[in-house]
């Protein structure tokens, strides 16, 4: 969970779903609020966004069998903490098109939807901008949705922050069958084309690994470029309408065909960073397969829903190094440089840091925070920690001084995936830890 600083308080949100605001000053708890019922499997993972005195958050724990037929956007008062507004992302009446995507299955059967990554806000048009994750059960064959595309699961949802209204969605991967969702941060960017600004929103939102540029305005689909190997997407039209590959859609119990990539990532909640002096997006990615395949499973109270049995990952065919960083140059139009890639074998572990000084600063399962140049992707320098790097690294300055701060521990991303490098051994412990680094003057 992130936080959010607003006036003099921290506002943050807890694992049991309440949301709490402090003195920043002091820490003391101000007011809090039971947001959702924990009881029935409701959670936080993500942060708040306080925008115009209201908290923006959107609950997980959607794959929970008690958390059926709703996933939320929500929105409450800063000052009361009353609720403003929330918006369900797998049950919206206002729209036909949603009601029918998923075919047979009524709201109380339906699951997931989950906008488990922390969304986005542009305060020019007052929108707030959140990644929806997968359905469950993930395969059409146990939902019963038949060939919907059960919106708005795996989408880009642009809401009005005053009211929740929704002002216009784009699903970047219908019909998921694998658990490849799309939660993950919306990056909103101004680029100059022509002597005109154009407000574009950018993301790798899933575990597929695809990067999609839109209208940030309309949601229009702009440009997408594939970063590692994916077979489940088979192309994508000119006005964003995605194929599936249909060979790989478990039509039978016991069919167990090789996804890649795998439910590991691909791309996962670690962040790409976004740097506008070389206007390029830097990702953190993982190259992986597994085989999904569909079971039968017993939805009681606390369990998940997702009734599929998934594989050891491995690595696709022809690659060797699961890690990969790379750079996405972003315009309105797709460019013909497609940047660079840097590749490691162990995978990638952490967000990444772009900063004005031309370096790009993340880390790995291996225990390497790595600096690389923007520019070409050569490591300028490396150090081995005491643990997967892991969170978030930031950069402060203090005294005319620069700092960089690393966060390592216990990687659930690094541990999902190290059957693809089985030779780099991972910590028995936590080994949670905070380094701190100065950055030389020269």
């Amino acid at each position: 969970n992130s936080i959010a600083l607003y006036e003099d308080t921290v506002v943050l949100t807890t694992v049991d779903a309440r949301i709490i605001v402090l003195g920043a000053k002091d820490g003391k708890v101000l007011r809090e609020v039971q947001a959702f019922d924990v009881e029935k499997g409701y959670s936080y993972t993500v942060g708040p966004i306080v925008v115009n005195n209201t908290i923006i958050s959107a609950i997980s724990g959607c794959s929970i069998a008690g958390t059926a037929g709703g996933c939320y956007i929500v929105a409450h008062d800063f000052n009361t903490l009353e609720e403003k507004w929330r918006f369900n992302t797998i049950d919206d009446p206002n729209n036909p098109e949603q009601q029918a995507s998923w075919g047979e299955v009524p709201p109380e059967n339906r699951w997931g939807g989950t906008p488990w990554a922390t969304g986005s806000y542009d305060p020019e048009t007052n929108t707030t901008f959140w990644g929806i994750g997968m359905p469950a059960p993930y395969a059409e064959l146990i939902r019963g949705s038949e060939t919907g595309d059960v919106l708005y699961t795996n989408s880009t949802l642009a809401l009005d922050a005053d009211t929740g209204e929704l002002k216009w969605y784009y699903q970047h991967l219908p019909r998921d069958n694998w658990d490849l969702d799309s939660p993950f941060e919306r990056v909103l960017v101004d680029v100059e084309e022509g002597g005109e600004t154009k407000n574009l929103l950018i993301s790798v939102p899933g575990k597929n690994g695809i990067f999609f540029a839109l209208d940030r305005n309309t949601g229009e689909y702009l440009w997408s470029q594939e970063t590692v190997v994916q077979n489940v997407v088979s192309s994508i039209d000119e006005d964003g309408t995605v194929n599936l590959n249909e060979e790989l859609i478990m039509s039978a119990l016991g069919e167990a065909p090789m996804i890649c990539t795998s439910v590991s990532g691909g791309k996962l909640w670690q962040a790409g960073a976004y740097s506008p002096v070389t206007q390029q997006f830097y990702v953190p990615l993982t190259e992986a397969c597994n085989t999904t395949e569909a079971t039968q499973s017993e939805f009681t109270a606390g369990n998940a829903t997702g009734a599929m049995k998934f594989g050891p990952r491995v690595l696709p065919e022809g690659i060797t190094e699961a890690g990969l960083v790379d750079a996405i140059k972003v315009g309105v139009e797709k460019s013909e440089d497609e940047g660079w890639k840097a590749r490691q074998r162990a995978s990638m572990t952490s967000s990444l840091l772009a900063t004005a000084g031309g370096l790009v600063i993340g880390g790995d399962a291996g225990r390497y925070v790595k600096a690389w140049d923007d520019t070409t992707g050569e490591v300028l320098w490396e150090q081995r920690l005491n643990a997967p790097i892991g969170g978030y690294p930031m950069t402060y300055e203090l005294d005319g001084e620069q700092y960089l701060v690393v966060p390592t521990g216990f990687s659930a991303a690094a541990g999902s995936i190290a059957s693809a490098f089985p030779e780099i051994p991972l910590p028995s412990g936590t080994g949670n830890s905070i380094f701190v680094f100065k950055l030389p003057k020269q």
